[in-house]
């Protein structure tokens, strides 16, 4: 028997066993009269010592049931967070160098959602849209990278309530769009009493912008179109050869 894994622990999580394990419980007691009745051919109600010692056995069995289940996939997503943290560090380790192919960035973007996905479990909604055309363009390593864990780090993980994140890539003839925006709480929890944006990560961001295009960049830290918080980076467009 599976059980769903509880991300994180809600009232529904706790109810759901409430009521699953006395139907358990149920479900136990007429599984094993149903098999004693076919093999004495007739009808027999198998309660033990008493029904409801019988249920409260039939309980029990439910809870280290329930036990087992979340210990296997605990097992299971530890591993899966293992594999995609190596695949993530082997990225980062790799000789990037300054600009790279959005297709990478794109790449390593995807290895790090994956991996907050498996901690944020269905807290983090991720909808991401990427012009084919424009994987071949180049943008400075880890920048939008930066822009998606800026949106988990301040939007998602102080939430308990489920956060959006929209990842958007656009392009005109020599503008190219990066676009992240997150249903967090919003600008005014982000600054918290600071200048916004002066995050380590942002602050690295714009550093780096201004040493690769001087005053040819642009990042745009605003509210977002649904009351949370969006980081607009526009880039001269440039296409490896």
């Amino acid at each position: 028997m599976r059980v769903p894994w509880p991300r994180p622990f809600r009232l529904s999580f706790a109810l759901f066993h409430l009521i699953a394990a006395p139907m358990y419980a149920v479900a136990w007691i007429l599984a094993s009269s149903l098999v004693e009745s076919v093999l004495r051919q007739r009808f027999v109600l198998v309660v033990g010592p008493g029904l409801f010692p019988f249920l409260v056995l039939g309980v029990w069995l439910y809870v280290m049931v329930a036990g087992i289940s979340y210990a296997i996939e605990g097992t299971e997503r530890a591993a899966d967070a293992a594999e995609q943290l190596a695949a993530l560090l082997r990225t980062s380790l790799e000789d990037r160098g300054d600009l790279i192919s959005l297709r990478e960035e794109w790449a390593f973007m995807s290895r790090y959602l994956d991996l907050e996905r498996i901690r944020f479990g269905d807290r983090l909604r991720v909808h991401a849209e990427l012009d084919p055309e424009l994987q071949g363009d180049r943008v400075p390593s880890f920048a939008l990278q930066t822009l998606v864990e800026n949106a988990v780090r301040h939007g998602a993980a102080p939430r308990v309530a489920p956060t959006d994140i929209t990842v958007t890539v656009t392009s005109s003839a020599t503008i190219l769009m990066l676009h992240v925006e997150d249903t967090g709480n919003g600008m005014q929890a982000r600054a918290n009493g600071g200048e916004l944006g002066s995050g380590t990560g942002i602050a690295r961001l714009r550093d780096r912008l201004a040493a690769l295009y001087g005053d040819s960049s642009s990042l745009v830290l605003e509210s977002g179109t649904a009351g949370g918080f969006s980081a607009t980076l526009l880039l001269p467009r440039t296409v490896e050869e």
